[in-house]
């Protein structure tokens, strides 16, 4: 896995292309939506953070997104044990997830929405 983290990145872009850095962001109260042309640097300099920190950061998320013990082998399971898998690890990630995508849709259509009827 590449861990190369470019500082002159903008923070849009490095959600983008893994968005599970979305949350490092939040947690540091980065702007990625809005102020998403901002280069990491100074996005960083703006909040008062050490950007090789934030990159820390940055690849742990990633090291934590793609684990490959957290592979279940479908295959091998029977057609109750992959239904109590998909209910277990997904139904329950997505009823944690879907709030937090909601809340963040409602604040883009505050701030956009006037401008973007879409």
């Amino acid at each position: 896995m590449d861990t190369t983290i470019d500082p002159q990145a903008t923070v849009g872009r490095l959600v983008t292309e893994r968005p599970g850095r979305s949350r490092v962001f939040e947690a540091l109260r980065i702007d990625y939506c809005c102020g998403g042309r901002k280069p990491l640097r100074d996005a960083c300099a703006t909040r008062g953070l050490d950007p090789l920190t934030v990159i820390e950061l940055l690849r742990k998320a990633d090291a934590e997104g793609g684990r490959s013990e957290d592979m279940v082998d479908a295959d091998a399971l029977s057609l109750t044990d992959l239904a109590d898998h998909i209910e277990r690890e997904h139904h329950a990630y997505l009823r944690t997830e879907l709030p937090r995508l909601d809340a963040m849709t409602e604040k883009v259509y505050r701030v956009h929405g006037a401008a973007e009827p879409r």
